[in-house]
């Protein structure tokens, strides 16, 4: 048969829509990007820390703490794409702390493990079985695709939560790396300091893996975090100034509690915070408290508010609900277009921080309307950085060319759009330089500053209470003291052994003033 050039130009225009007109069942209404999606699994161990047992397991103690590491990019089209069923997600939760082969008991483990809260929670077993067979978007083990991508880490979910939205994000050119939460000296997770400090250590370790991975450009750093892993994101990122975007789906930095407990990391300082930050969430929680992300005022937080929307909706079950109804109970609205627009929020958050891209600007800022979102569905609130706070040594230059006078102007000029000028460990820093070279003055007018920004830190009090006492300024000093041991239970920066300790020095002040 003849084949005209007519013909064959349809032939292959019917191929390539097909290719990229593609649906997967699992996204909704998503559209893919320019990329196939890949998909691989790195078992490997952290040998810094010790292995993690499970019951009945045996671990050999030498191999260390066990990592399954996910990964999706963005792929070349192999020959023949066999795309993965959503099982194949559910399998890897026998694998998290036993590497070895996955047989059909394992398997049959990890579907009843998965399906049993949906089960109690009213859904049916032959929706849960039938989701089990529905295809993905990721093709296992495909060739990567040429090029340079952004590198995104998701913390605290799990491979078959988290996998639309990686999907999605691969096929836009992003590769997504995740590790699953667990404990910190057990395998059932640990909510509290040091199961925020081992996740962030899980998300430390994801990131020296992932560089060593093709394509992976690490310059353009994103952060996710599922609910409690937004706490993790943002004590990463006071440890990692590259960090260049910061994703919470409903976190708990949205809530007073894990709010208050990133504070107790050790690297946390608000002007840390630098990268902007997308904070998704839902109204309908009794424990919602945004002064956190009010005090992150040197990011750009852009906070979208989904009202219909239940906690696990963000993480993936939003659009699982299609599939199997109930699957966390009954369902507050439209969760599938709400999911959606959570990904779309995401993949355009992204698109401009890591990729500086101004449509994805454009999108976040403004309506959401604008955009195309369904009238009343979310809301969304854009909260603009302040210019960073100077650096220390910054403060130190400045004092070496002008002293107190040059710096205290310095700092009045910064008060007029910031209430702390200057950071906490920056005063800190320049007191003990001004005591060390006895020049109690200028300690004494840098501790007036130190206080004012921070009134009700004990140590603000106890920096003017010293340089006042060397000044020969007894009254002050005396004052000061009292000041410290006023607020020595009530200062949240303070751990046990340091309020002690300070109590203890500024009651010996006192009775050096007597």
């Amino acid at each position: 048969m003849k084949i005209t050039l007519r013909t064959f130009t349809l032939l292959a225009f019917l191929m390539f829509a097909s290719q990229t007109l593609e649906a997967f069942p699992l996204w909704g209404d998503l559209q893919a990007g320019s990329f196939k999606v890949g998909y691989k699994v790195i078992l490997t161990h952290d040998l810094s820390r010790p292995p993690l047992v499970g019951p009945g397991d045996t671990v050999n103690p030498i191999r260390g703490r066990q990592m399954q590491i996910s990964v999706w990019y963005p792929a070349q089209s192999p020959r023949h794409a066999s795309y993965m069923p959503f099982e194949q997600y559910v399998f890897l939760k026998s694998l998290e702390l036993d590497f070895s082969a996955l047989t059909d008991v394992k398997k049959q483990h990890a579907k009843q493990e998965f399906m049993a809260d949906p089960l109690a929670r009213g859904a049916s077993a032959d929706k849960l079985a039938a989701l089990m067979g529905v295809r993905t978007a990721a093709i296992k083990n495909a060739p990567e695709a040429n090029g340079d991508f952004p590198l995104v880490i998701f913390a605290h979910s799990s491979p078959p939560n988290q996998s639309i939205m990686c999907e999605y994000l691969a096929s836009h050119g992003f590769i997504v790396a995740a590790v699953p939460s667990k404990g910190s000296f057990e395998y059932a997770f640990d909510v509290g300091l040091s199961g925020l400090e081992t996740l962030i250590r899980d998300m430390e370790f994801v990131l020296s893996s992932a560089k060593q991975l093709p394509h992976v450009d690490a310059t353009r750093l994103g952060l996710i975090g599922m609910s409690f892993g937004s706490a993790a994101v943002i004590g990463f990122h006071t440890r990692h100034p590259e960090v260049r975007a910061m994703i919470s789906l409903d976190g708990g930095i949205g809530e007073g509690g894990v709010g208050f407990l990133v504070t107790r990391t050790p690297f946390f300082e608000t002007s840390r915070l630098r990268a902007p930050l997308l904070h998704l969430y839902t109204p309908n929680n009794p424990h919602l408290d945004l002064n956190s992300l009010e005090s992150y005022r040197y990011s750009t937080r852009y906070l979208v508010n989904i009202p219909r929307m239940r906690h696990g909706d963000f993480g993936g079950y939003g659009m699982l609900e299609q599939f199997v109804p109930k699957i966390l109970g009954e369902s507050p609205g439209d969760t599938k277009t709400g999911f959606e627009w959570v990904c779309r929020y995401t993949l355009n958050f992204l698109e401009a921080s890591l990729n500086n891209d101004a449509r994805g600007l454009t999108f976040l800022q403004r309506a959401a309307e604008l955009n195309g979102a369904p009238k009343e569905l979310l809301s969304v609130t854009v909260k603009a950085s302040l210019q960073a706070p100077p650096l220390t040594r910054e403060l130190q230059a400045l004092l070496e060319s002008g002293g107190i006078e040059r710096l205290t102007a310095f700092y009045a000029a910064r008060k007029v759009q910031d209430a702390q000028p200057f950071t906490h460990s920056s005063f800190l820093s320049l007191n003990e330089l001004f005591l060390g070279r006895k020049n109690y003055e200028s300690a004494k007018q840098l501790g007036l500053l130190f206080v004012e920004s921070y009134p009700n830190s004990v140590r603000s009090h106890l920096a003017l209470a010293n340089a006042a006492e060397q000044s020969g300024d007894r009254e002050l000093a005396r004052n000061q003291f009292l000041q410290a041991l006023t607020l020595i239970n009530d200062d949240p920066n303070l751990d046990y052994r340091a309020r002690k300790g300070l109590e203890q020095t500024a009651r010996q002040g006192l009775l050096r003033l007597k």
